[in-house]
């Protein structure tokens, strides 16, 4: 099951992975929180399998992301794009490219987006047919929305509801969550004093051509 939260066996399962980070990109992987390094450790892995010779891969949140770093350490060949970095939003990328990718991944990004809808459209429409995207969020079945429950730097914590929503948004542009997500864990990590919420993940797929019309 690809689309789900991410707990401690996921923890076990990655760190083996998570080392190999930490040795390659020592100084990155420091500055970050040791628990919540399993989403860049579940997007290294799930691309590194997906990945083929000669793919076009975008990273959407480039500065500072370690799944981001580490790949293209170890040879990867991928386009980053970044605000902080670089001053370039998704939206304005799509706008001044005509390139599509074969994978699109972005780690712990959306829940910082104040338009999400707009987000995962964007992701749509630039996969190539049969493209992968690969995303990861703050998670919190009991959040509420717009109330203060939240970390201040995010605009929301997800919620099944929520991956309803999105797979409502992305349906129209022929991509579909590659399975369906199901919540079966509590929040299991405190972010400073206030916050205790999880990591879960977001993965889908643009059809192939001869599964139904492409449109960009």
């Amino acid at each position: 099951m690809l689309n789900r939260i991410l707990t401690d066996k996921d923890r076990e399962k990655y760190a083996h992975l998570i080392g190999k980070m930490f040795e390659v990109i020592p100084e990155m992987m420091g500055r970050k929180y040791e628990r919540a390094n399993v989403q860049q450790a579940f997007a290294v892995d799930l691309f590194i399998k997906k990945y083929r010779d000669g793919n076009d891969v975008l990273c959407v949140g480039s500065d500072e992301d370690t799944s981001f770093a580490y790949l293209e350490e170890i040879g990867y060949k991928m386009t980053g794009i970044d605000p902080v970095m670089d001053g370039i939003d998704l939206h304005t990328y799509l706008q001044s490219t005509d390139e599509l990718f074969d994978i699109v991944f972005s780690v712990s990004v959306m829940e910082h987006v104040e338009d999400d809808t707009q987000f995962v459209t964007d992701i749509c429409k630039l996969l190539k047919s049969g493209g992968l995207a690969i995303l990861t969020v703050d998670f919190r079945e009991d959040y509420i929305v717009n109330t203060s429950n939240k970390p201040s730097d995010d605009y929301r914590l997800y919620t099944k509801a929520d991956y309803d929503r999105i797979a409502n948004i992305i349906s129209p542009h022929n991509c579909f969550f590659v399975d369906e997500f199901t919540v079966d864990a509590e929040p299991d990590f405190v972010c400073g004093d206030n916050w205790r919420y999880g990591f879960s993940t977001m993965v889908f797929r643009k059809k192939a051509e001869e599964e139904g019309s492409h449109a960009r």
